[in-house]
């Protein structure tokens, strides 16, 4: 019947989804990946535990790989539908949400960032706070084949060049690059399917709710919120900064949108005015505390919600 698989076509996919692995493998070494750099795990071990970091091998890419960018605007230039902007942190140049985050959040812990983009976040957060380890995850594998991935390899050959002054500064450059060896890039799409419980302790999502929102609507959101509560260990961190409402349409405004599932504003009935109710109410988390920005470059004013799953739950 046709638009059936047949037991032959499933076999050629598999047998094309293993040469595909084979090529992408390459080329990850071609981006200069050492060769401790563990590329393809369908499971990550963090501390005691396996932690599912939910990046499909094949299936999840081949979904994303060519859906990262949308189609040309009215000027001719390519749409980032995912949010996913090159250059996105080098023209915010101040950053002072870092400032506000407390080292017990980090260090010594296992953390995951969600929508890490090229990294720079994610591993400034790694330098400060020496976290035990750090997972970054992107949707698009451009940004983390060739920008995040390099920026980990760069920022281990700066911080091996810090000068040595006394014993503190000689524990401070050994502990930090222990860090950065424990930090690796992935890319998929966190909203696809489950993950494994209690794997980790700080999970962040900075500028990238929003995304998930316009692509996995309601149900996608609620759906992430859970499966982060679910990921991190009793006690843990969700550390949550949501884009306002008025940014959804501000997107809309400057991408061309069309054929993004969500793209009807309508069809969305749960707003991030309500996120930390929900989260509250529905989720289970405890609403730690806010922080908030007034004065901070464009783009990174927004407050930032601090949660924490319950050490006992039900």
């Amino acid at each position: 019947m046709e638009g059936s698989n047949t037991p032959q076509d499933s076999a050629s996919q598999v047998v094309g989804g293993a040469e595909d692995n084979n090529r992408e493998r390459s080329r990850d070494e071609r981006l200069g990946e050492t060769s401790t750099y563990d590329q393809r795990p369908k499971d990550l071990f963090v501390g005691e535990s396996p932690c599912r970091i939910d990046v499909s091998t094949v299936s999840a890419r081949m979904l994303i790989t060519d859906r990262t960018k949308g189609p040309r605007n009215k000027m001719n230039k390519p749409t980032y539908i995912y949010g996913n902007y090159p250059n996105y942190y080098w023209v915010r140049t101040e950053d002072s949400r870092i400032e506000a985050f407390k080292k017990k959040w980090f260090n010594g812990l296992d953390c995951l960032d969600v929508g890490c983009h090229e990294g720079n976040f994610t591993l400034e957060i790694v330098k400060k706070f020496r976290p035990k380890s750090m997972i970054g995850v992107d949707i698009d594998r451009t940004l983390v084949l060739e920008k995040a991935r390099k920026n980990r390899n760069k920022t281990l050959q700066s911080v091996s060049q810090w000068e040595e002054a006394d014993e503190e500064s000689t524990e401070t450059k050994k502990a930090t690059m222990k860090s950065l060896h424990n930090t690796r890039f992935f890319a998929g799409d966190y909203a696809l399917k489950e993950g494994a419980p209690e794997c980790m302790d700080t999970i962040t999502c900075f500028s990238v709710i929003k995304w998930i929102h316009f692509h996995h609507g309601d149900d996608g959101i609620k759906f992430v919120f859970k499966k982060i509560f679910n990921a991190l260990r009793p006690g843990g961190r969700f550390i949550l900064e949501p884009q306002s409402w008025e940014s959804y349409a501000k997107a809309k405004r400057k991408q061309n949108m069309f054929g993004v599932p969500y793209y009807n504003l309508k069809l969305l009935k749960l707003h991030p005015s309500e996120f930390l109710d929900h989260l509250i109410n529905e989720v289970g988390f405890k609403h730690v505390k806010s922080l908030a920005f007034p004065d901070a470059d464009q783009g990174f004013s927004r407050p930032i919600f601090i949660l924490r799953k319950p050490k006992h739950t039900v």
